[in-house]
């Protein structure tokens, strides 16, 4: 569990961490929903990432890596529809690192067929 700002301000700049699902996950859960102004704030980040000429969308082919800085862009996916053999269906291994230097530990996870 993570608790920190969905906004702030690190040497100068905006730092947004933003997973609007476990937001409302997280109220759902603790049966606290979240307050008008803060419901408000993730609206309007809402209606700021769904405009056009701020979307970058990539195709990935079999094979294909990307790599974001999380601490950087902003990402999601469209859904998608897996292929119904098991034996195609894709694979997404996912790696989280943490640069050394900084507080934390590296940490790696897989998900996917």
């Amino acid at each position: 569990m993570v608790w920190a700002p969905v906004f702030e301000q690190v040497d100068g700049r905006v730092r947004v961490r933003c997973n609007v699902k476990r937001l409302e996950t997280g109220a759902e859960l603790s049966a606290e929903p979240l307050p008008p102004e803060r419901r408000a704030a993730l609206d309007a980040l809402g209606r700021l990432l769904a405009r056009p000429e701020l979307r970058v969308t990539a195709l990935l082919e079999d094979g294909d890596c990307l790599v974001i800085d999380d601490r950087r862009v902003l990402h999601g996916r469209t859904s998608y529809e897996d292929h119904a053999d098991p034996a195609r269906r894709r694979c997404l291994v996912r790696v989280m690192y943490r640069s050394p230097g900084r507080s934390g530990t590296a940490r790696w996870g897989r998900t996917g067929a």
